[in-house]
């Protein structure tokens, strides 16, 4: 799943330029000849904001710190933790009722998607924290990450379990075994034909650092995060 401008007046430049222009003032009348200078300096202000703003390098905030790297194959990817949002897993009204228990004050936030929930809440010890103690019994909750270091980025949570593909002379009985090894097992098929499986982990933060101990094994294909993606509508 894959997800999500400033413009700027004419009559703004105009003003600018109307406020460069030669001024004639009565050599009596201080009060006069004071005021248009002012105003000068407000316009050219406003404008110096305008093209501030329309600079694409700094009008989208690089605001979040903690990133953390995973493979999608042989690559290697980057997502950025977000402040203060948690998304909510299958949201119901047991989770609500988690949530505003945890911060009476969490704003659940617009999103399209009715499979997960996003809040935004006070963490003072950050979202993965607060997804840590929030997720209980069949309630799952998730930090919120993002595709770049800035909040405004596209979105993602992680539900739980990686995607993982083992080699083909593997059969389940071998991948069963060499899974148990690492305090894990399968979920449930994802391309049977392939030996790809999604096996399980906590929700949030467990499911990269299970994909990454899975893969820098060296022994299986490939492997992971499973993702929920935030669907963009135009």
């Amino acid at each position: 799943m894959k997800h999500f401008a400033f413009t700027f007046s004419l009559a703004l430049l105009a003003a600018c330029a109307a406020d460069d222009a030669p001024h004639t003032a009565p050599a009596n009348s201080q009060a006069t000849s004071s005021a248009p200078a002012t105003a000068g300096r407000t316009v050219q202000a406003q404008a110096q904001e305008a093209t501030t703003l329309g600079d694409k390098s700094r009008r989208v905030p690089d605001d979040l710190t903690r990133s953390f790297t995973y493979f999608d194959g042989e690559s290697e990817r980057t997502v950025w933790l977000s402040n203060e949002l948690v998304a909510e897993l299958a949201p119901s009204d047991e989770g609500r009722a988690r949530v505003l228990h945890f911060d009476g004050a969490a704003q659940a936030q617009p999103q399209q998607q009715t499979a997960v929930r996003l809040w935004r809440v006070r963490a003072q010890r950050g979202v993965d924290e607060a997804s840590r103690e929030l997720t209980r019994d069949a309630l799952r909750f998730s930090p919120v990450v993002h595709e770049s270091a800035s909040s405004t980025s596209p979105r993602g949570a992680l539900p739980g379990g990686a995607v993982a593909t083992f080699p083909a002379a593997w059969n389940r009985a071998r991948i069963d075994a060499w899974l148990a090894a690492y305090g894990t097992r399968v979920v449930e098929p994802v391309v049977a034909e392939a030996n790809m499986f999604l096996v399980a982990s906590a929700p949030g933060l467990a499911a990269i650092e299970l994909a990454n101990r899975l893969h820098t094994s060296g022994e299986i294909v490939a492997c992971t995060p499973n993702f929920w993606r935030e669907v963009a509508t135009r």
